[in-house]
């Protein structure tokens, strides 16, 4: 009987850009661009509470990944 042996994750290499799935980075990229929005707000001189602008982050990012394809 042959047992897989899993790999050592110590020993893996990293992930490569090009192995990082679509969706996954398109959330993070949304993620990244809501603080930023979030920011310019505040610059403007809008006061955006915590709560709501964790949701916006959380509503961009489910928008990108839902969005980019597979």
């Amino acid at each position: 009987m042959t047992v897989k042996s899993e790999p050592n994750p110590v020993e893996s290499p990293p992930l490569a850009p090009a192995q990082i799935h679509s969706k996954v980075g398109a959330a993070a990229i949304a993620g990244s661009f809501s603080v930023l929005v979030i920011y310019g707000l505040s610059l403007a001189g809008v006061d955006v509470p915590p709560e709501p602008a964790v949701a916006i982050g959380t509503l961009l990012s489910f928008i990108a990944g839902y969005i980019a394809k597979s």
